[in-house]
């Protein structure tokens, strides 16, 4: 599951973040649109975080209301919003008291072994449901979940961060 975080760390980092970037020229620049549809079909509302405790009933129990006397008082093993604001860098997490979660862009790799080509990697993509996200005001939120991302836009994905991009790609 590292090649997930080697895959996703140049989306999230440089593919979004460059788009207020003063140094990218107008060819490497993505659609803010295309942007904000592969966000909302790569991101949830819901992350389960791997931290010491997690899923014990000790920090089940906790109140994280900040007391002296607890270990988890500032410890959360999940991380819960109203609308989609992060992509998490796992396939799929399950803590030991059985909460599981599985990420929006998993479904892309229909297995660990198999390998997909870069036209199902962007036919995959745009077939994601599309979910509302959280983002500035400033920022074009209205977005049609029937919309679906360019084919370029989706294409950049691909490769991004790599210096040649391959072939296939597995999770």
């Amino acid at each position: 599951l590292k090649h997930n975080f080697q895959l996703l760390k140049p989306v999230i980092h440089s593919h979004f973040t460059s788009l207020k970037s003063q140094t990218v020229s107008t060819h490497d620049r993505v659609d803010i649109r295309d942007s904000i549809m592969i966000f909302g079909r790569l991101a949830d509302k819901e992350l389960l975080l791997d931290v010491e405790g997690a899923g014990t009933p000790e920090m089940a129990n906790c109140c994280h209301g900040g007391c002296d006397n607890c270990n988890y008082s500032r410890i959360f093993d999940s991380l819960s919003a109203g609308r989609a604001k992060w992509v998490a860098l796992y396939t799929t997490r399950t803590l030991i008291d059985g909460r599981s979660h599985e990420s929006p862009w998993a479904k892309i790799f229909p297995s660990e072994e198999e390998a997909i080509s870069k036209e199902e990697f962007v036919r995959r993509i745009q077939s994601l449901p599309y979910k509302p996200q959280m983002g500035p005001p400033s920022l074009p939120q209205e977005v049609s979940a029937e919309e679906i991302p360019s084919k370029e836009a989706v294409e950049r994905l691909w490769g991004c961060g790599l210096e040649k991009p391959p072939d296939e790609m597995t999770p």
